[in-house]
């Protein structure tokens, strides 16, 4: 009795992990935008517009698959975006890590100000174990936490090699080591 526990606490683990994989991988082509205010008669695409010009990326309708709000756990509304290529997802990215600091009053749509974040869209599973190795980056056991491909990397010190997390219980054994 206690094999076949075992053995299907396993299996659930590795199917937790594939759903997670599946589920990040959908959102290949996605970003997450953060921080604009929804207004009622809001336009998505003039907002997108918006936002692409105030990090400097070219910016049409086609280059968008879908973009809605979702909400998040604070209360608010946040902006996915699905490109129709993963090309424009990166340069969008880029641009937005090389312009960092913009606020929603730099859109020029009149809103109240407000930081404005661009990210990957990752998944439930992911976004919890990037919160995580960031609490440990603020509790200076980890130096770098970063995201690429929707996936999450660490580092303890500029020294050490990057190490890609997937699991809660990676990332402790990674700081145990």
């Amino acid at each position: 009795m206690e094999a076949t526990i075992a053995g299907q606490a396993k299996e659930n683990c590795q199917l937790r992990e594939e759903i997670n994989f599946l589920q990040q991988r959908s959102r290949i082509e996605n970003i997450e935008i953060t921080g604009v205010p929804q207004t009622d008669s809001e336009n998505i695409y003039s907002v997108l517009g918006a936002v692409a010009k105030a990090i400097g990326v070219p910016y049409k309708d086609d280059d968008i698959a879908i973009a809605h709000r979702v909400p998040n756990t604070r209360g608010n509304f946040n902006i996915i975006v699905k490109f129709v290529a993963r090309k424009i997802k990166i340069a969008w990215l880029e641009a937005a890590k090389k312009k960092r600091g913009i606020n929603s009053s730099d859109l020029g749509l009149g809103l109240p100000k407000s930081a404005v974040y661009i990210n990957e869209h990752l998944s439930p599973i992911n976004k919890q174990l990037l919160g995580k190795a960031k609490e440990l980056r603020k509790n200076g056991k980890l130096t770098y936490v970063w995201v690429k491909s929707g996936k999450i990397f660490v580092r303890k010190d500029a020294a050490s090699p990057a190490k890609q997390i997937v699991r809660e219980s990676s990332l402790k054994n990674f700081i145990q080591e």
